[in-house]
């Protein structure tokens, strides 16, 4: 698929008067190199927004040409309404006289769009970003006898369609009115999203004509609508989603039900996506099991959900977590640590990726995601920026040496929300980072720090290797391969007492050096290796090299007896301890269990700007700040529903 977002305010007029002309004369419009006509100091054509009337105006300056041209040359605002509620645009468009020269000057527009593509370098293979808060409308090329998509050029009808509604048929040519209405309804009803109003996406099959485009462009300009994007992309059979214009309704889960502002809509395997290929590996976060089962309380849902509103109340506006400069975001009092507590507030600015992945990771664990909770909009823009991230290669967030787990966690974080939302727009931003997850791995091992380094390390292994779980969640292509190479490496790093080491078998953890000697070392690696092997590589509970790491693991339970007293803290060893534990189950998990609360949900700071987060006074707080911490943490208190446990 290829696309074009550009501000055709900044585009050269000569661009479009060459289309007319072409079109005029019945020759195709020769392609013109993007930023080659402009004047100078003219903005060369980038990826932007098209905001349609102010393309127009500056598309169609020469005046030489009936009804909008001659408007629009004439300086009229096209948008201006006037005592009937109508726009000078609206009364040209709707002008018979002027048809045809109104739709070669739309024609010649779409034509110059279509030119000018040109996919942005550093996205994923030029994917337009294509979100579920806009109004997508479509133009497909379907056969008249099997009403089927096709590819055949010379045998097709264009079909009009807004989500599952198809468009009637008048006279050979869709209702353009009605999509027009359509149009203005939807802006009218739309609360949600980009705060400059309604978004819509113009998507149109190859073999649509420019002209076909040119009329959809004219409806959404009529409309005023404020963001719109053209894209076109080859025949393929087609995928329905229903547009969300509304993103912060009121649903609650009674049961199995989902619950919308009061009213039943249907089973939320049905309304949600928590189905298919994750229903078992994820759908115990929705209609969650009985909390004290499993370990949980009111206690702790009520702490996970203030630690998420926090978050929320942190998100940068572009969509992220800002390792080092979240505090731009606190209220009047800033956050700060108790006291006594020596926090490390602010994390490393090459984090962002990571940070914003985990804090993703956190709402969906507790079953929150774009298209359901009261978090959309959270969820919807980290989402948003996550993609924005995204290079040509499909890595994330990955320059050099530890900014590795960047890319692992926001791989993770992008397959999950693929998994349980069944939002197909993510397909492609989650496929390509598990490919570069593939590439970077080390042939029949694991992973470290780079592309096939022939080094392996345990926590950049147990963080890949949970990336391609969820990928494999969502039935996205994972080799089996994969998952052999990283069991291979923890078998390697594993010793007979059954701690698996860093990089040496049951050797050291991994350390920061800039807090060395003022933590005491933890089995962080023997917690992550058991939780990968129980959980994503399906080894039996009763193996003995599963047995003796949950040993090692029991015997270093979390411990954090005040708020100065911080060298046993390692929310990192508690996060994967947690994981592995529960896995298990039995009494080590129940004592466990009560180690983990008493050290962790007293902890949470319940005051001020601070309310629900935790101090970053841990081991690798250093790395990720108080978002790091309070993220990490979240997720550690959704153990007993985020991933189902496994019975043998």
């Amino acid at each position: 698929m290829s696309t074009l977002r550009t501000s055709l305010s900044a585009l050269p007029a000569t661009v479009v008067l060459v289309a007319v002309a072409a079109l005029a004369s019945g020759c195709p419009a020769p392609k013109p190199t993007p930023g080659g006509n402009a004047s100078p100091g003219a903005a060369a054509p980038t990826q932007g927004i098209v905001t349609l009337p102010e393309s127009l105006a500056a598309g169609a300056a020469a005046g030489n040409g009936p009804g909008v041209a001659a408007l629009l040359a004439g300086g009229a605002d096209p948008t201006e309404l006037d005592a009937e509620g109508r726009t000078p645009l609206d009364h040209a468009l709707a002008h018979p006289e002027h048809e045809e020269g109104n739709l070669a000057v739309l024609t010649a527009l779409a034509g110059a769009l279509r030119a000018l593509e040109d996919p942005h370098p550093e996205r994923a293979g030029g994917t337009p970003e294509i979100d579920l808060n806009q109004i997508r409308v479509k133009l497909l090329w379907y056969d008249p006898d099997t009403l089927r998509p096709t590819e055949d050029p010379e045998r097709g009808v264009v079909i009009l369609k807004i989500g599952t509604k198809v468009y009637p048929d008048l006279d050979g040519e869709p209702d353009w009115e009605l999509l027009h209405q359509d149009l203005v309804a939807f802006r009218d009803q739309f609360r949600g999203g980009s705060p400059r109003g309604l978004p819509v996406m113009v998507d149109a099959r190859e073999q649509v004509s420019d002209a076909h485009v040119g009329r959809a462009l004219a409806a959404a300009a009529r409309a005023r609508v404020s963001d719109v994007t053209l894209a076109r992309q080859p025949w393929e059979e087609e995928i329905v989603e229903d547009p969300i214009s509304i993103l912060e309704e009121e649903v609650v889960i009674d049961g199995d039900d989902v619950i919308v502002d009061g009213e039943k809509h249907g089973k939320v395997v049905d309304a949600y996506g928590v189905g298919g290929g994750a229903a078992g590996a994820f759908g115990q976060r929705w209609g969650k099991v009985p909390l004290a089962r499993e370990g949980g309380s009111e206690g702790t849902e009520s702490a996970t959900d203030a630690a998420l509103r926090w978050l929320k109340r942190h998100q940068s506006p572009d969509g992220r977590w800002d390792a080092d400069g979240w505090r731009d975001h606190c209220a009047d009092e800033a956050c700060a640590a108790a006291d006594g507590a020596a926090a490390v507030e602010a994390g490393d600015g090459r984090y962002d990726e990571g940070v914003t992945a985990l804090s993703l990771l956190a709402f969906l664990g507790n079953g929150k995601t774009h298209r359901f909770g009261e978090f959309k909009k959270t969820v919807h823009r980290a989402l948003t920026w996550l993609k924005r991230q995204q290079k040509a290669d499909g890595s994330i967030g990955f320059t050099e040496g530890e900014t590795i787990y960047n890319h692992a966690f926001a791989t993770a974080a992008l397959c999950e929300a693929y998994a349980v939302s069944r939002d197909f727009t993510l397909k492609k931003f989650a496929q390509k980072a598990v490919d570069f997850c593939l590439i970077a791995q080390n042939p029949g091992m694991g992973w470290k720090y780079g592309v096939k380094t022939g080094r392996n390390d345990t926590g950049v292994t147990v963080a890949m290797l949970s990336a391609l779980h969820a990928a494999k969640t969502g039935k996205l292509n994972v080799p089996s391969e994969s998952l052999d190479g990283g069991r291979n490496w923890l078998d390697r790093a594993t010793s007979t007492t059954g701690a698996t080491g860093y990089q040496t078998p049951g050797g050291g953890s991994s350390y920061i050096p800039a807090t060395k000697g003022k933590f005491d070392e933890t089995p962080v690696n023997t917690g992550a290796a058991i939780f990968a092997r129980l959980l994503i590589l399906g080894q039996p509970k009763q193996e003995d090299i599963c047995r003796r790491g949950v040993n090692v693991i029991a015997s270093n339970p979390p411990s954090w007896p005040s708020a100065g007293e911080t060298s046993k803290v390692n929310f990192y060893y508690w996060y994967y301890g947690t994981l592995a534990m529960f896995q298990m189950g039995g009494a080590k998990w129940r004592e466990w269990n009560d180690a983990l609360l008493a050290a962790l949900v007293d902890k949470q700071r319940m005051e001020g700007c601070a309310k629900g987060a935790w101090d970053p006074v841990g081991e690798w707080c250093i790395a990720g700040g108080r978002v790091y911490a309070t993220a990490i943490n979240a997720l550690t208190l959704e153990t007993y529903y985020r991933f189902e446990r496994r019975q043998k």
